[in-house]
């Protein structure tokens, strides 16, 4: 399902620290059974598989206190765009929603780093759980702002809604980062067979988020399994013995 990424071309690296931490978390879901492949800057900001079955994640942050999303501001068209092109497509939802197959099983997550407005927190869920059915008034409510997006393989705007989650992460990159050091530790342990060193695992930290950096300002978004995950980790903590 690797295909040319939704914005139409590769990302730079500023900016993007937050999602590269994001990103290393899937892939140690991955790693824990939870998906059979991950890319980034493939059709979403993050693309899980699990089988054939597509779960896009979109990563939104906010900067500074005071800043909560709501379902108004992630289905407003993007006032950058020109009068014209200021429609439902170019929302936040919209953009998840648009330009990707749409088989059965699809979900749809847009990943934030703050706990938003009530209204979207209802579609709140945990990282590996299932979130509760929302309201028929919060549902009508994303439907009718969302109203006229053309999706493929025959898909409405309400049958995305009802595959659409919320998850809330850590605030900060540093904090991200923390996730990610505490899930890495156990691993580094089992290669070393004893406690490594917080500097070994930082390091091991880093080399995945670089990794991941660089893979997402190449020219095509790649696929990864378990098994390349584990051999891009088995090699960054060989380079940081």
């Amino acid at each position: 399902m690797t295909l040319a990424p939704a914005d139409g071309g590769r990302r730079s690296r500023r900016g993007f620290l937050y999602q590269d931490a994001v990103t290393l978390l899937d892939c140690l879901d991955m790693l824990d059974g939870h998906w059979t492949e991950v890319s980034w800057e493939d059709l979403e900001d993050i693309l899980c598989l699990r089988g054939d079955v597509p779960f896009y994640r979109q990563v939104k942050t906010v900067e500074g206190p005071g800043k909560r999303h709501s379902i108004a501001d992630v289905c407003r068209p993007d006032m950058s765009k020109e009068k014209a092109n200021r429609t439902a497509e170019s929302s936040y939802l919209g953009k998840l929603f648009m330009g990707k197959p749409l088989p059965e099983g699809t979900r749809f997550t847009l990943i934030v780093n703050e706990t938003p407005l009530a209204d979207l927190y209802s579609f709140a869920c945990e990282r590996d759980g299932k979130r509760q059915p929302v309201s028929s008034a919060t549902h009508t409510k994303v439907v009718g702002k969302l109203a006229g997006l053309s999706l493929r393989d025959g898909r409405d705007v309400g049958w995305c809604v009802d595959r659409f989650d919320v998850l809330i992460t850590a605030r900060t990159t540093e904090d991200v980062e923390s996730e990610a050091f505490r899930r890495l530790y156990p691993l580094i342990r089992d290669y070393l067979g004893q406690e490594p060193l917080v500097p070994e695992v930082d390091e091991v930290l880093s080399g995945l988020v670089q990794y991941i950096a660089r893979s997402a300002a190449g020219l095509r978004p790649r696929s990864h399994t378990a098994e390349d995950f584990r051999t891009i980790l088995d090699r960054c903590h060989r380079l940081a013995q």
